[in-house]
């Protein structure tokens, strides 16, 4: 008996009022949801009770979350706020009994993106952020898949998750989708090898189909008869193998439909829900192993704590039962005649397989006509194969399952518990190590050095004095090594034994090996990408509004920070831009008055501006943050900053383009050379060009000499001006001519010197995520607080360095899309 306490998470809408809606009706939900889950569970020994809900956030203020974007955004593996599921500061606030009891947070829901819920394999007792389950809102609630009418996907979603968390991997692997090559992923010996689940199969439309004929025609619809299959089938049913089922056909076995385990539409876990065997014995394995606490406990509550109060009865729940009702859910009459023939419910009266039947009683019966107690016939949902009636001509029911192959030999015994020294079982300080841990996706037993530390160290039970959840490692003795005390270990029923050890080395001496030559030097780095080219702004359209909010606000910066953010959502919004183009330049009293910005970057169109510019003037009304809606609003006008971009030529006349030149002309083609004259006129152009050039030679020798007496004149001037200067300064006088001063050169970097630096408010910003340690660090004694794994997800998610599992949103099947039509999603 394994308690969970759930967290719904909470979060204030538009109007003030605490959300989601009808979260005041969780602990129904809840209840609802862990009963039908344990009946599921019932073959693995393992049942769920709810120990606490936790709903209220005067009681709970960590639950409310401030906005809805954050109450959707909290358990997405993207979210790097101090809200979300991944931040262990904030987890460990918020849960309360850990380890000893499954905490499930509840938040977002599938219309977000995010998965319908997710696990770590297996969770883990010592951090809370790797050590959780959640589920999505509409996973929980009644209006969403926690009902019949979506075939309990609610319950077989939190059902997945928690058995993650207690070490099951997907059949086909330790992945959120389709593998890449056939390999028994789950450790598993008895759920065959799968390439992907069926959700990413080509059969996939015929599996839709077969589960729904299985579940409505062989079964009826019968919920009751349902709980009573899942609550005593262990192991693979006949009817779950089927040859047309099988992504890797080399291997033994075909993939199996309704593993709780795997992804699938929900109706083939109501028809064919199981876990087999092999599933059980790891899950209580691992669980007593990797999280003792969790189990003992579960073990105590079982045998010694008093049952819950028996609770009532729940009232019978109303589904709809394709085969005996109409399409609008009017009821058939069980036996009715139709052209001399009887028929009974829905049944096929035509060449074709749809069904009809005659409605029990047409006056309440909104698709008969008013008031009408004549005789009222409509079509029905099912179809002739998935209501088990004889099909049209010309239609053939599939072949059956292949008879049950023999069964294999039974395995060999597995081999006695290894000796361990116990030198290697206790840390320096005398503490138990423990027998099993997990550290960076690898298993581990009492002292080991998962890290390649020279020395052991091991992970101290949860009774060592010292035990500290932010550091549960220590050393041990230094006297030990890995070759005495075991290296790895590994949860697997399918795990080959180990190849027998190698001959000693020979005792011969060995020539030294010859002398390598030294290593070329080191590459040298490679020099550090450029930097992003500036934005390039081509207009500015500015304005100001005045919202119907406290100016108090602006004195926390935490509501400040938000307004300015749900101010420009809002803008970009209304305004039909991008949100990178809004900045909200400043917020002031009287109520709130906001100045923003629009920027506009290159590619944007002088129309674009202009829609903006018009809109900006007449805000009011359509503004509406989450602290006030704008009761004014007024328009700065545009700045064209870069004409020759926003207005290309070409482009209308308007106010931000009030001349845009046509296209530049085609330069005219040069004229043609006239003909040639004459020779004689010629020559005498020549004579003529002679006679001014002998001219114009004797000017320049006047020019020049008049010129030379010039300077030859300065100079001497000059010279006894500077023996005046020099001689009253006490220096002796000029011998020679003075220098002239070389002219200043232009200065320019060095090659390969840094770039200056861009000036102010030009370049970019770049963001990046990363997580590391440093290199050989052995991260435990001295403090590393280090978990290596991974939510599982979709349903789950997985362990190790795998990404995030995930349960696929649901897929509701259409009734009726069979041979091999695909069903809408």
């Amino acid at each position: 008996m394994i308690p969970m306490i759930f967290h719904i998470m909470l979060y204030k809408d538009s109007t003030g009022a605490t959300a989601p809606a009808k979260y005041d009706q969780a602990l129904s939900y809840a209840q609802r949801m862990v009963r039908v889950a344990n009946y599921m569970a019932k073959p693995t020994n393992i049942q769920f009770f709810i120990k606490e809900v936790r709903n209220d956030a005067t009681l709970y203020p960590n639950l409310l979350l401030a906005d809805r974007s954050k109450w959707l955004a909290a358990p997405s593996s993207s979210c790097t706020g101090s809200y979300c599921f991944s931040d262990s500061t904030y987890m460990s606030k918020l849960v309360a009994d850990f380890p000893r009891s499954i905490n499930v947070f509840v938040a977002s829901d599938s219309t977000s993106g995010v998965p319908l819920g997710y696990a770590y394999v297996p969770g883990s007792d010592l951090y809370p952020e790797f050590g959780h389950i959640f589920v999505t809102w509409d996973s929980l609630s009644a209006d969403g898949s926690n009902s019949l009418s979506l075939y309990n996907d609610g319950p077989n979603t939190l059902l997945h998750e928690a058995f993650h968390h207690l070490g099951l991997q997907h059949p086909f692997g330790a992945t959120n989708g389709a593998s890449t090559s056939c390999v028994d992923g789950d450790y598993v010996i008895d759920t065959p090898a799968t390439l992907a689940p069926a959700t990413s199969s080509s059969f996939y439309s015929t599996a839709q189909a077969y589960c729904m004929e299985l579940f409505w025609g062989r079964y009826g619809g019968d919920w009751d008869a349902a709980y009573t299959r899942w609550s005593t089938t262990l192991g693979i049913p006949d009817t779950d193998i089927n040859t047309w089922a099988d992504t890797c056909p080399t291997l033994a076995g075909y993939d199996e439909l309704g593993n709780y385990m795997t992804y699938n539409t929900p109706v083939c876990f109501a028809a064919l829900g199981h876990f087999t065997a092999a599933q059980v014995q790891r899950v209580h394995y691992m669980t007593s192993e990797l999280n003792p606490i969790l189990y003992s406990w579960g073990q105590y509550y079982a045998q010694n704590a008093a049952p819950p109060p028996p609770m009532a009865s729940p009232p019978p729940e109303y589904y709809t039962n394709i085969c005996r009702a109409t399409k609008n859910n009017c009821a058939c009459k069980s036996s009715w005649t139709y052209n001399g023939n009887t028929y009974s419910y829905c049944d096929r009266t035509g060449s074709s397989n749809s069904l009809s039947c005659e409605v029990a009683t047409p006056g309440s019966c909104a698709d008969c006509s008013s008031g009408s107690s004549s005789t009222c016939i409509l079509s029905c949902t099912g179809t002739a194969r998935q209501c088990e009636k004889s099909l049209a001509p010309g239609f053939s029911a599939p072949p059956p399952p292949p008879p049950r192959p023999p069964s294999p030999p039974p395995l060999p015994p597995p081999p006695p518990p290894r000796s361990v020294p116990a030198a290697c079982q206790k840390s320096i300080s005398g503490c138990d190590c423990r027998s099993t841990w997990e550290y960076d996706g690898h298993y581990n037993s009492y002292c080991a050095s998962p890290d390649g530390d020279p020395r052991l160290w091991c992970q101290v039970s949860y009774t060592c004095a010292s035990f500290n959840n932010s550091n549960p490692y220590q050393y041990c003795s230094a006297a030990i090594n890995t070759s005495y005390c075991g290296g790895e270990v590994y949860f697997s029923t399918l795990r080959s034994t180990p190849l027998p050890p190698l001959p000693p080395p020979s005792l011969t001496p060995r020539p030294p090996p010859a002398l390598s030559p030294p290593s070329p030097p080191p590459r040298p780095p490679s020099p550090p990408p450029a930097p992003p080219p500036p934005v390039v702004y081509v207009a500015e359209v500015r304005g100001s509004l005045t919202l119907n909010a406290a100016c108090a606000l602006l004195s926390n910066a935490i509501d400040a920070q938000a307004l300015n953010a749900s101010l420009a959502s809002e803008l970009a919004r209304v305004l039909a831009v991008p949100l990178s183009y809004v900045r909200v330049t400043g917020l002031a009293c009287g109520s709130v008055v906001a100045d923003y910005t629009v920027a506009f970057p290159s590619g944007a169109t002088a129309s674009q501006v202009l829609a903006v510019s018009s809109a900006t003037a007449s805000l009011s009304g359509q503004i509406s943050t989450s602290y006030g809606a704008a009761i004014s609003s007024s328009s700065g006008g545009v700045t064209v900053m870069q004409s020759s971009l926003l207005c290309p030529a070409g482009t209308a006349p308007s106010s931000v383009c009030p001349g845009s030149p046509p296209p530049s002309p085609r330069p005219p083609s040069p004229p043609a050379p006239p003909p040639s004259p004459p020779k004689a006129t010629k020559r005498q152009k020549l004579a003529i060009i002679i006679g001014v050039a002998v001219a114009g030679v004797v000017a320049l020798v006047i020019v020049l000499t008049l010129l030379v007496y010039c300077i030859i004149r300065m100079k001497k001037a000059n010279h006894l001006a500077n023996h005046h200067h020099n001689n009253a300064h006490g220096q002796p006088p000029l011998t020679g001519g003075g220098k002239v001063a070389p002219e200043p050169q232009a200065q320019y970097p060095a090659p390969g010197a840094a770039a200056p630096p861009p000036a102010p408010g030009v370049g970019g910003m770049g963001m990046g995520m990363g997580m590391g340690m440093a290199p050989g660090g052995y991260p435990p004694p001295p403090g590393q607080q280090y978990y290596q794994g991974a939510p599982a997800g979709p349903y789950g998610m997985v362990a190790a360095p795998q990404g995030m599992p995930y349960y696929a949103p649901y897929m509701q099947p259409v009734p009726g899309a069979y041979n091999g039509a695909a069903y809408a999603q």
